[in-house]
Order: C-alpha cells, then structure tokens, then sequence
C-alpha cells in the first residue's frame, strides 16, 4: 500500500461496553432482582455504561492517534490542538483535530529520531567516542523534539489570513445555516438572528451584527441589508450566493430547490478540493520521505562510516561532507518540505 493510499482510506470503529440500566427498568423486571433494588434505591446513578465511539473518514494515521488523546503528554498536545485548530480555520486552513494531531506527533517523532541520528553521526565522526557521541546524539535529539513541537506553531502563528479568506472558508456553514431555515419555512430576520456562535461562522458575526444595525437603525428591510452585505463582501463566492439568495426571495419563488442547489455545488467544489489536496500531500509525502530522510540519512551512515575506517567518501572530507549535510543540507530540506506542503494547501 502506498503512503497516499493512507490519507484516503477510511476507518470505522464501533466500541460498546455494556448496557444502561434506569430506575423505569427496574420497575419493569426487566433486570436482576438485587441490581433493581440498588436502582430504586437510588444507590445507582443513572450514567450510561454503553460507549460509542466513531471514527468516520479519518486516516489510520489519525486514527491512531485519536485514541490514545488520553495517555499523558498526548492529552496535552490534544488540548494544545484544540487551541491553535481554530486558529488555522481563521487563514482558511480546514483541518481536522485528529489529523493535525497525528501530523503534529509525527513530526516530533521524525525531528528527534532525525535530530539524535544527525548529532550522534556528527560527533562519533569527529571524536570516535561512543559515550560522548551518545550524550551529543540526545541532546541534538531533544533539540530535534523542541523543532518538532515548535514549528506548527510558529506556521499558525505566521499565517495572515484576510478577511475574503476567511467569510470563504465559513461559507459552508453560512449556507448550511440558511439551507436548515428555508427548509423550516422561518422569516427572513429569524435566520438573521439565529447567527450567534462566532466559533463556528467566526467573522461572518460581524457582517451580521452590520446586517442587524441596518435593521433596526435605518429600518430597512431584512433582505435589502443581506443585499449591501453582498455588496460590501470582499469575497465573491459569498457575494454572489447573498445576491442570488435575495434575487430568489424578491421573485417569490419557491427557495428549497436554489438554497439545496447552492449547497451541493458548495459542498462539492470543497469536496474536489480536498481530494486533490489529499492526492497532491500523499505524493509529496512520498517524495519528502524518500528525498528529505531517506537519502539525507543514507549519506550521513556511509559518511560515518567512511570517517570511522579512515578512509575518503568519493574523494571528499567525511567529516566536512556530515557536517554539511546535517548543518546546511537537511535545514533547508525542511524548510523546502515545509513551504511546499503550505503551497498545496487549499484555502477554504
């Protein structure tokens, strides 16, 4: 199975421990006698004992690691994801939890093993001494660890999202919303009123808190103030949805057949996107790998080799060639898989 084939192939898992027991059913004799005395005793608490957990479209690499969210510094680095997530859906990045969290874990997990390889190649070449090769190695290890946890911190914080990004990448939810209340049949300023969560359509409440002054204000009506929204939005996606969305309600059509067709066609150039997103991460995964770790490793090993027997790696200093590679080389081969992992990702 190639490495790509991970990102897309789907995982469902169903755990379930147990039966719920409620006071009604010890009533009913439909348990033990001596567990129905401690429900109508009250001795028991209704609390379910019956677990459900389901993963649905998640790689088996993130699947992984979501289910062990709560083994110590793991439950840390999930906490830390549910934090800074957010923050990469304000620049338009969409990623889920998990999967950012088992990226996360492994580009810790590849920094140190990278950093202790690196360090311990380094120093055994220049000081033939195991020991204190050792002792180098870990403290390059941690080294490699602290970059590992640092770097998608510092790519979150770098990123500027502007404000077309963002009304974007709410979109979905926007339409979603708007789908739900036609459907319901609910006035025009009742769906107005009913965007209150920023965490969910982030800064689409601002553009809502405008549509509402407008309102009540100047007391214009709730579709000529979605319509200034639509001419005052910096995204084109989003305005042109609000003005069809106006131009079908002055028209006196019936809105379920527009709302539903704006909301697939919505969901599936998103849908497109994150295929070709997947596509494009798996062959590049790939190719990080086989280029930036694989072959970068290979050298450092001959290389010390070389420099432990005394000998010359193809007419070159060892010694200077491992240095190289580790100081000047594999930094920027980081900084290019980097780069060209955020080119690829999709803006939504």
């Amino acid at each position: 199975m190639k490495l790509k084939d991970l990102f897309k192939k789907k995982v469902n898992v169903t755990i379930q421990i147990g039966e719920v027991r409620t006071p009604s059913e010890a009533s009913s004799g439909k348990v033990p006698p001596d567990e129905a005395e401690r429900l109508e005793g009250g001795s028991l608490e209704e609390e379910p004992t019956r677990e459900e957990i389901i993963i649905k479209n998640k790689s088996l690499v993130s699947a992984g690691a979501w289910s062990r969210r709560n083994m110590g510094f793991l439950s840390i680095l999930s906490s830390l994801v549910r934090e800074y997530v957010p923050e990469l859906k304000k620049a338009g990045i969409y990623v889920d939890e998990q999967d950012f969290m088992a990226f996360w874990s492994v580009l810790m997990f590849v920094g140190t093993v990278g950093g202790f390889f690196t360090g311990f190649a380094v120093f055994f070449s220049i000081t033939r001494n195991l020991v204190s090769a050792l002792v180098l190695g870990t403290s390059t290890g941690l080294i490699g660890f602290s970059l590992g946890l640092g770097a998608p911190l510092y790519y979150v914080s770098s990123k500027k999202s502007s404000r077309k990004v963002e009304l974007e990448a709410v979109l979905p939810f926007i339409v979603e919303r708007f789908a739900s209340y036609i459907e319901a049949g609910a006035p025009l300023k009742e769906l107005i009123n009913s965007f209150k969560d920023r965490h969910i359509y982030g800064i689409w409440i601002d553009e809502i808190n405008e549509i509402r002054k407008e309102i009540d204000l100047l007391g214009i009506s709730p579709s000529d103030a979605i319509m200034n929204a639509a001419k005052r939005s910096p995204s084109d996606e989003l305005s042109n949805f609000l003005s069809s969305f106006v131009l079908s309600t002055k028209s006196s059509v019936d809105l379920r057949p527009f709302i539903n067709h704006e909301r697939e066609n919505i969901m599936n150039q998103k849908r497109l996107t994150i295929d070709k997103f997947l596509e494009n991460l798996g062959a590049l995964t790939e190719s990080v790998i086989s280029l930036f770790v694989i072959l970068p490793i290979t050298i450092l090993t001959m290389g010390m080799i070389a420099a432990t027997i005394g000998g010359g790696f193809f007419g070159l200093n060892p010694t200077a060639l491992i240095l190289v590679t580790s100081f000047v080389i594999m930094p920027l081969m980081f900084l290019v898989a980097m780069e060209s992992v955020s080119s690829i990702t999709p803006r939504m």
